[in-house]
Formats: C-alpha cells, structure tokens, sequence
C-alpha cells in the first residue's frame, strides 16, 4: 500500500500549474471575444479559472455527474462571473450528444480535460465529431491530460503504471499517446490541425488543434521522449517544446 501511494503521489500534477498552461494556450489561441464550450468540467476548477482571466470569452461547463454539477452551480453562485454560465448538463458518452448542443458551427471553442487522454477510443471519436459539428472555421479544440510515453527500456518502474490503473478499473480505457490523437485528428474531413502543443511534467501534455487549420501551423511532435520535458511553475518563463512554424 506503501508503494501505490507512493507512486500515486509520483503521478500527481501541480493542478496550479496546469490550469495556467491551459488559461496560456487559450489566451494564443481565442480570438478577443467568442465563446467556449468544456467537456466534463468535474469540480469546475478550470471553469473558473480561464472563466476569471478571460473576460471577454463566455464559458459553458459541463457534466453529467450529479455532484460535479452541484459543485460547478456552487462555484458559479460564489464567484459571480458574468461571463461563466450555468453548467450544460452532457454525457460525453452518450452517442451523438452534441446534436443536443444549441447553435452548432458557432461555437469559438471546445476543452476537454483527461477524455481523449485516457477514455475510450470511441469517446475520442465523439469529441472530435462533436468539435467538427460545433466549431466555427477555425475554431479551437484544446486537449489536456496525462498521455503515455514511449516506453524505452531505461524508463523506470512508474512508466505505464498510470495506465495500469485505468485500465484496471475501466476496461478498455487506458493512456492514450500524442501522437496517436495528433493522428486520428488530423485524419478528420476536414482535418483539425496541431497548432500548439506544451509538455508539461509527468508526460501532461495540453494540445490546441484548429478546425480546418489556422493560417500558420507547427509541425507534429516527434514520438522522441526527450520532448516531453517539464516546464517550470511559470509558463511565461518556459519554452515551448520542440515545435516550430512551418
């Protein structure tokens, strides 16, 4: 029990860090007004976040989870946003949900935090069906979540221990690469491309990908595990990694 716990708090992301990765890459990526639309928003700690530091942007959470809700209602109640609305009720499992979605092709941007990272492929197939369905042109489609690496026969015994444990209580579900998400994305009609992506600690990743591509796109990141780097608690003060325009 020792060891799991110990592994378990190995794996922990600095949830600060994150949200400011997150609020860094919509910040590059938005145009000055719009509106976002996140997936399974959970406690709303995103929500709140980007919700707070981008005024001009309207923010709708979601979830289907009936404590998840209460709790976005209660964060929505106390901080008195103007700009974070009260939260969509969606099931990201549910087969073609986002026909449930109100102004299809309007929306500025989706976030989807820990779905296509570890969920079932299926549920990545949705999202970007969903994304293609509710986007604008040129619309955002930000990805953040712990991926899995490359296993190389150097890494130590925490690789892969994380996708042990989802898999282990969800069946099919398990860590997911970049690479393989950066694929099946690129692989829509028409293709959402790879404009942004940061690597943070712990193989967390936050990737920004536009409808139809913007006017000047990075490349994809190479499969190679020295660009998973961490970057440091400010993002201002840390580079990007590995990826230049074309």
């Amino acid at each position: 029990e020792q060891m799991v716990k110990k592994k378990r708090d190995h794996l922990k992301l600095d949830v600060d860090q994150s949200k400011r990765v997150v609020l860094k890459a919509l910040k590059e990526s938005l145009p000055r007004r719009g509106k976002v639309l996140e997936i399974s928003s959970g406690l709303g700690l995103h929500a709140v976040w980007v919700a707070t530091h981008l005024p001009n942007i309207t923010f709708f959470p979601s979830d289907c989870d009936h404590a998840s809700l209460h709790s976005l209602a209660a964060y929505t109640s106390q901080e008195k946003l103007k700009n974070l609305e009260t939260a969509l009720v969606i099931d990201p499992t549910k087969p073609n949900w986002w026909l449930d979605v109100q102004e299809p092709g309007a929306w500025t941007g989706l976030l989807s935090a820990n779905i296509s990272t570890m969920s079932c492929w299926p549920l990545t197939e949705q999202l970007l069906a969903a994304a293609d369905h509710l986007l604008q042109p040129c619309g955002i489609l930000a990805i953040c979540g712990q991926f899995r690496a490359e296993i190389e026969e150097d890494d130590d015994a925490l690789d892969g221990y994380e996708d042990l444990v989802v898999s282990s209580r969800n069946g099919p579900w398990g860590l997911r690469t970049v690479e393989s998400v950066v694929e099946m994305a690129e692989g829509m009609s028409p293709p959402f491309v790879l404009a942004q992506s940061v690597a943070l600690a712990l193989d967390y990743w936050v990737l920004v990908f536009h409808k139809d591509g913007p006017p000047q796109f990075q490349s994809r990141p190479s499969s190679s595990r020295s660009r998973s780097r961490p970057m440091s608690a400010d993002p201002a003060e840390s580079p990007e990694v590995g990826f230049s325009a074309s």
